[in-house]
């Protein structure tokens, strides 16, 4: 086995390994079925996704628009 091989064993142990950590971190209790912010009932198809989901899709885009903004505009 040369060093390429090696190198891509691990690399792929330690995805492997992040992702059963990312499968198993506790994320809370399981969402409600309503938005957080526009009070309204969050898409079936995004509860299955993700049962853990606080915001509709709308909501969650617009909030990711905003933190993006913010990442862009720097700290205030």
């Amino acid at each position: 086995m040369d060093e390429i091989d090696l190198a891509a064993d691990v690399a792929a142990l330690f995805t492997e390994a992040a992702v059963e950590s990312a499968r198993h971190r506790d994320q809370g209790p399981l969402s409600t079925g309503i938005c957080k912010s526009c009070n309204e009932p969050i898409e079936p198809e995004r509860l299955k996704a993700t049962p853990y989901a606080k915001l509709c899709a709308s909501c969650a885009a617009e909030a990711e628009e905003e933190a993006l903004r913010t990442r862009r505009r720097g700290p205030a």
